[in-house]
């Protein structure tokens, strides 16, 4: 009698427990879903804005010129979407004389960086599809991946405890500890 009551205790026990984990992962799944919304509203929010032109083309010539300052050679050249081509061209005359002008003006090198456009081989929609740039040096050997889908995955990497601080207050305070604002970081590093 014993035994029968201890694997029954035993058995409600382990029924309870599943029904708690399950619980805990549905209240995760939400969060998650949640969590990525926002990250697709953030998304759709800088496609509109993009399609204003003069804010893209500064966008662009933004994005370049951290690109440059991250390789800091004498060739560098920038790949894009096919659709931002034209753009790009036309930024790039403005971007060199100011990115030659801010090595000048701040430090003892002398570079002259110049800016060629590819207009052969194209950013792909899965790794460009908001937009942005990839600049290689040395003839392909350096890359500065700087598209606005890895600053975006960026972006949402460093705030997402303070998302999940602020949407899901009943989370442990023990597991939100703010912290303190990343150094910028300037394209998505070298391959």
């Amino acid at each position: 009698m014993k035994d029968r009551l201890e694997k029954y205790i035993t058995k409600r026990k382990i029924e309870q427990s599943a029904r708690i984990n399950n619980s805990r992962l549905q209240k995760m799944n939400a969060r998650f879903d949640v969590l990525q919304e926002i990250k697709q509203e953030a998304r759709t929010t800088l496609i509109q804005r993009l399609k204003q032109s003069e804010f893209y083309k500064g966008v662009l010539k933004s994005l370049i010129i951290q690109g440059l300052i991250k390789l800091m050679e004498p060739e560098v050249t920038i790949k894009c979407r096919k659709e931002d081509v034209e753009l790009v061209k036309e930024v790039v005359p403005e971007t060199e004389r100011q990115f030659n002008d801010l090595v000048k003006a701040n430090t003892k090198i002398k570079l002259e960086t110049r800016l060629i456009v590819n207009t052969t081989d194209f950013l792909k929609p899965q790794d460009a599809g908001v937009g942005g740039v990839v600049l290689t040096g040395l003839q392909g050997k350096i890359v500065c991946a700087n598209t606005l889908d890895l600053r975006l995955d960026l972006c949402y990497q460093e705030f997402l405890p303070e998302l999940r601080a602020g949407l899901f207050p009943d989370l442990a305070a023990a597991d939100y500890k703010p912290r303190a604002p990343a150094p910028p970081t300037h394209g998505h590093g070298h391959h």
